[in-house]
């Protein structure tokens, strides 16, 4: 998290650097490199000290069309609610677990709070 963080502070368009703002960095406490791509490419050649990330652990394949995240939106499960719209039964989503809908502003500004901090 941090290396995007140097990254987004020294080139704001970008979360990619080039070799010219990373070569004087590295070793910086807290800075992370990553090598995306095979694990053959890594073996091969890498930046010294970086680390190996497959693009399977964060790019989706939609459409035939790899992206670079997983979808920003969580699937949420079915609600069964009254004519009043109070909640009669709710369903989990598919792997068992319970994501309930949720505006913004119905939450706790508490929660939010503590979960920022």
């Amino acid at each position: 998290m941090l290396s995007l963080l140097l990254a987004l502070v020294a080139a704001p368009d970008t979360v990619l650097v080039g070799p010219e703002w990373l070569a004087p960095r590295l070793g910086t406490p807290g800075l992370v490199v990553l090598h995306t791509g095979t694990r053959a490419t890594y073996d091969s050649a890498h930046v010294a000290g970086a680390r190996h990330l497959s693009p399977g652990r964060f790019e989706v394949i939609r459409n035939g069309l790899a992206t670079e995240l997983p979808p920003l939106t969580l699937e949420t499960g079915v609600e069964v609610l009254d004519r009043d719209g109070d909640l009669l039964r709710a369903y989990t989503v598919e792997n068992g677990r319970w994501r309930l809908p949720v505006s913004y502003d119905a939450v706790d500004p508490g929660f939010i709070e503590m979960l920022v901090a």
